[in-house]
């Protein structure tokens, strides 16, 4: 799961992500450049604005969608968007929002990486709460002015474990 969120946990209000940090937009493009990446029908959108440039984005959705591009599959169930990120032949798939994805996601999550905003902001979208007892975080990113980006693993990793035994 990759999200910048603030310290109330807030992530988008109406009108989209409630913060500007380019040096965050442009991590995140990075990070998720060649990677097989979920978003929930809310999140992406390309009529509105640039889609990342991941290898492949899966968009959950509760009605079935079409686009016209080969890199996006609409699907309307986590265990669909699982095994269409299977047939890519990937063992990480990147949860990237909004804030029902997050929680549907976050049993099956094994890793998070979150840039987190100081101060807290008025929003419409929350990043949910997670058991910190049930997460480490293994290391922070230095180097960044406005934020830090802190990655947390599960102790335990069921997506991980699923993909990795189901192509065996």
């Amino acid at each position: 799961m990759i999200a910048a969120i603030s310290e109330n946990r807030v992530i988008a209000d109406k009108n989209g992500i409630p913060w500007y940090i380019p040096e965050d937009t442009k991590q995140y493009k990075e990070r998720i450049k060649d990677e097989v990446v979920v978003y929930g029908n809310g999140t992406f959108n390309p009529d509105e604005r640039e889609i990342p440039p991941s290898k492949h984005q899966i968009v959950l959705t509760r009605s079935e969608k079409s686009i016209d591009r080969e890199c996006t599959t609409y699907v309307t169930g986590i265990i669909e968007a699982i095994k269409v990120a299977k047939d890519f032949g990937t063992d990480e798939l990147f949860i990237l929002g909004g804030g029902e994805i997050y929680a549907a996601f976050l049993p099956l999550a094994d890793r998070m990486v979150l840039s987190e905003i100081p101060g807290e902001y008025e929003g419409t979208v929350y990043f949910p709460e997670w058991n910190e007892s049930n997460w480490n975080e293994s290391k922070q990113e230095d180097g960044y002015e406005e934020f830090t980006i802190t990655h947390y693993e599960r102790k335990r990793n069921p997506i991980t474990e699923y993909l990795k035994t189901s192509r065996e």
